[in-house]
């Protein structure tokens, strides 16, 4: 099996979706997976960032607004 490229871009989903229940659903004996980035060995949460700034992105600092088209 093949990840389609909608799939491939249906992963930052997907992480940020296990870095989530990871953090606010803990269990006792510590976490089933962890993430790690293959490129520097190390563990990594995902972050959202902007596409023009590069900043971290939180609710506080984002507004959703109709396209206008």
């Amino acid at each position: 099996y093949h990840l389609t490229d909608k799939g491939r871009a249906f992963f930052p989903v997907v992480a940020c979706m296990i870095d989530w229940g990871l953090r606010w659903f803990r269990a006792p004996e510590g976490p089933a997976i962890v993430l790690c980035h293959r490129e520097c060995d190390h563990t990594f949460t995902p972050v959202l960032a902007c596409s023009h700034c590069g900043e971290r992105l939180r609710a506080s600092t984002v507004s959703i607004e109709p396209s206008g088209g």
